[in-house]
């Protein structure tokens, strides 16, 4: 992946790579809240490295988030407001 790295960028990658690898995807909004649930059939061991690949990734972007896991889901929660607000710092700072 080339080019600039933020949370648009890794949310759209997300939804392609559950595309190309048939994942079942959805995506819930609500005011500052943004939920994305992967559903696959690929079991517990995955989950968990799901889990850990996009931990660090949101971490390495600053994102606040949150994360939840069964055999065959993901769930990945984060709050708009608060990586706003973590932006707007860094420009204010910069």
């Amino acid at each position: 992946m080339e080019g600039k790295h933020n949370l648009d960028t890794w949310l759209s990658m997300i939804r392609g790579r559950c595309e190309r690898s048939g994942f079942n995807l959805t995506e819930f909004r609500q005011d500052d809240k943004i939920e994305l649930v992967m559903q696959y059939d690929m079991g517990e061991k995955w989950s968990i490295y799901f889990k850990l690949f996009y931990e660090n990734v949101f971490y390495d972007l600053g994102v606040k988030t949150s994360f939840d896991y069964t055999e065959n889901t993901l769930v990945i929660k984060q709050r708009m407001f608060h990586n706003l607000l973590r932006g707007m710092n860094s420009i204010v700072r910069g």
